[in-house]
């Protein structure tokens, strides 16, 4: 089954005793919690399955009917699946459609999962385990084959009457793996060769693993998980550690099953070092020790040169932004803090909660990456979806990365590879709270370090709640910014007066960034493109391009495409093309993929403003609610990272997420309505009429000035987000 990313999975029916619901599984390459599989042109719902990392199809009865008849297809030949994924929330990952395979099989190995009961158990396809039962199942044709093959090789089998397969599919379990030879494992997985089977396996599944000293450990707030396969009646050995076996799938008394998986409930934490021993009849089968670090300290990871130059580019020296700091501006350095006039009294906004910060998973994540310094991406990805409960791991990244809590590094192509991590730095905010100057914490505290700021005497410390899974948002209420910087001095904290409007003022613009695209890059990429997309400007979604190649349309000046990355699996690549002013064209590859939404954006704006008449659409506008002082942009439109920095710096946390539908024209514009307030929140332009509904960011505390500054970088007129509750008391619509 080269080349097939879609595999079986059997859930026991709840309708139908002995019965089966035939569903399918792709893995969970994008953060969003759902996606759509279209098999045949029918469409089917599709939802994700934390614990194994993939989706799932629905359990409806269309969904199920449509799964059996494609396994049914399978035995023929491959099917070819197109995958839809819908991304509204955050901005990030946008629409992306997918065409996999389901692989030819007329003959397929199952197994029980051993993640966790609690997530449900399925039979999913995989290899054969080492000891055990697993199942087969069989079409009609190949059944003749593998019953006699079976009976004639003498390997002990249970034919099961079973529903809910094919008509004329049949299921067999075989009940002692351990009894096959490496030919019998061959055969049945049709493998072009034999292998060695080892005695046992043992496995350190999941976790957070840290390199100190050369020496691989594990954070003690996220231990692996211990995954055996080993004969039975053999034993796991772990001294120093209580585990917990995770209960085995009972509702088919078949037999031992082949794989098993153990929890760390807790730990002796007067040791650091444990070792694990699969041992039978006094023999040790295998082997593996388990190293847990220090949770204590402050100690941090040995961190690599990397910076964000002026226009969000890479840089691998510190001469640029790293977190809330500035290195090297670019233009003149403003003087000192915040200005009287930017000061917003925020008391009222302001939600005390009890619990700390330290307790969140993303302090945790912060505190693995502080204590490594970098991370791949990969493996920081893992971690969060292990300890960020229902958030999206790629939302969350973006959340810290916007509040300078790390620093994300893509490849020359975009592909986020790295994370840096940042000296814990405190910065002021243009807010009081009840006249006192307000403070936010950015880089990469330890665990110990918030901890230390919430207890520290010379602050009034407030925990302001974030959205499930994300960082609760810290803010210190001080006398003065002069007895902050002592204590920052006393911890070995950075302070910066006012991050927000430095990095604002030292950014680089649309323009410049369009007139980088226009002197680079090449005049065509002539290689036929795999699920090519173009972002359509009227709505800043993906939609498939009509043909495999990037070409600019006529009347626009830009275009955004997203397409796969022949080089690497399951991976996609912007590129921005862009007409110069001799007719030509040029396509380059974007790292931050905002900077190419936005100039696609603003391209298509000039075009309607000069070949159809609309002045509304160019300069774009940028809504802003002066008195609230909250800038308001939809998730689709998110701003390019450095920009997004400068605003999320202005209140101590990333930006608000609201689901906003247009209520109804008024006038020049349209009121949004706020599905979770219940309130018409503000009115927009008509030339957001295709971003309603969805969702919207609300970046909160912006001074007037730095909105008019960001406005002016996009290329944007900022403009009035009404507040509706000036002029008709807060309307409230109801269903």
């Amino acid at each position: 089954m080269a080349g097939a990313a879609v595999t079986l999975v059997l859930s026991p029916s709840e309708e139908v005793p002995n019965g089966w619901d035939v569903r399918w599984s792709f893995p969970a390459i994008v953060d969003v919690p759902n996606c759509t599989f279209n098999i045949a042109s029918q469409r089917q719902p599709a939802y994700i399955h934390r614990a194994s990392a993939s989706f799932l199809t629905d359990l409806s009865e269309p969904g199920i009917r449509q799964s059996t008849a494609a396994l049914s297809a399978s035995s023929l030949a491959q099917v070819q699946v197109e995958i839809g994924f819908e991304d509204d929330s955050i901005g990030i990952c946008g629409d992306q459609y997918r065409r996999e395979l389901i692989g030819h099989a007329s003959r397929r190995i199952l197994a029980w999962n051993s993640i966790d009961p609690s997530c449900g158990q399925q039979l999913i396809e995989r290899e054969i385990p080492l000891y055990g039962v697993f199942y087969l199942v069989c079409s009609p044709a190949d059944w003749i084959t593998t019953d006699s093959w079976l009976r004639r090789e003498r390997i002990s089998f249970e034919p099961m009457s079973v529903s809910g397969l094919p008509e004329g599919w049949r299921m067999a379990c075989v009940h002692r793996a351990e009894k096959l030879t490496a030919e019998h494992r061959q055969h049945l997985a049709d493998a072009p060769e034999a292998n060695d089977v080892p005695l046992a396996r043992l496995r350190l599944v999941g976790g957070s693993r840290l390199l100190r000293g050369g020496t691989r450990l594990f954070a003690a707030y996220d231990l692996p998980d211990i995954e055996v396969e080993s004969p039975s009646g053999s034993l796991l050995e772990a001294t120093g550690l209580q585990v917990r076996e995770v209960p085995q799938h009972l509702l088919l008394d078949v037999g031992r099953l082949g794989v098993r998986r153990f929890v760390v409930e807790s730990f002796d934490a007067c040791r650091s070092c444990f070792d694990i021993k699969v041992v039978s009849n006094g023999t040790e089968l295998a082997n593996i020790r388990l190293r847990v670090a220090d949770p204590e300290g402050e100690g941090r990871g040995i961190t690599r040169d990397f910076s964000l130059g002026f226009l969000g580019f890479p840089r691998s020296d510190l001469g640029g932004l790293r977190g809330a700091t500035v290195a090297l501006p670019r233009k003149d350095q403003t003087d000192g803090g915040w200005h009287d006039d930017e000061m917003l009294e925020a008391a009222a906004s302001i939600v005390v909660a009890g619990a700390g910060v330290a307790e969140s998973g993303a302090a945790q994540f912060l505190d693995t990456l502080a204590s490594r310094g970098s991370m791949s991406f990969g493996a920081a990805r893992d971690q969060l979806s292990r300890l960020s409960c229902d958030a999206t791991p790629i939302s969350l990244l973006m959340d810290l990365r916007a509040r300078g809590c790390l620093e994300i590094e893509p490849d020359g192509k975009g592909h986020f590879v790295r994370l840096h991590s940042l000296v814990p730095s405190l910065y002021a905010l243009p807010a009081t709270q009840e006249g006192l100057p307000l403070f936010g914490v950015a880089g990469t505290p330890r665990l110990a370090q918030w901890g230390l700021l919430q207890r520290n005497g010379d602050f009034l410390p407030t925990v302001e709640g974030a959205v499930e899974g994300h960082l609760p948002a810290l803010r210190l209420a001080a006398i003065d910014s002069h007895s902050v910087e002592d204590a920052c001095a006393a911890m070995g904290f950075k302070f910066e007066p006012s991050p927000a409007r430095d990095i604002a003022h030292w950014a680089g613009s649309l323009k410049q960034v369009r007139e980088a695209a226009e002197s680079g890059g090449a005049e065509s990429i002539a290689a036929e493109l795999g699920h090519l997309h173009r972002l359509k400007a009227d709505s800043a979604r993906f939609v498939p391009a009509g043909e495999p190649h990037m070409s600019i349309g006529p009347e626009s000046g830009a275009q955004l495409f997203r397409f796969d990355d022949p080089q690497a699996a399951a991976l996609q690549l912007y590129v921005l093309g862009v007409r110069r002013a001799d007719g030509t064209s040029r396509y380059s590859h974007v790292r931050d993929s905002r900077w190419g939404v936005w100039i696609s954006q603003l391209a298509f704006a000039e075009m309607l403003k000069e070949k159809h008449g609309r002045n509304d659409a160019f300069p774009w506008p940028l809504h802003y609610d002066p008195q609230a002082r909250d800038v308001w942009v939809p998730a689709r439109l998110r701003p390019p990272a450095l920009l997004e920095r400068a605003l999320a710096l202005c209140a101590g946390k990333g930006p608000a997420i609201h689901y906003l539908s247009a209520v109804h024209r008024a006038g020049s514009g349209l009121d949004l309505f706020d599905r979770h307030s219940g309130q018409i929140v503000g009115c927009a332009s008509l030339v957001y009429g295709e971003f309603v509904p969805g969702h919207w960011l609300r970046y909160s505390w912006v001074p007037d000035e730095t909105a008019r500054h960001i406005a002016a970088l996009l290329g944007c007129t900022l403009e009035p987000f009404a507040r509706v509750g000036a002029s008709r008391g807060l309307e409230t619509v109801t269903a």
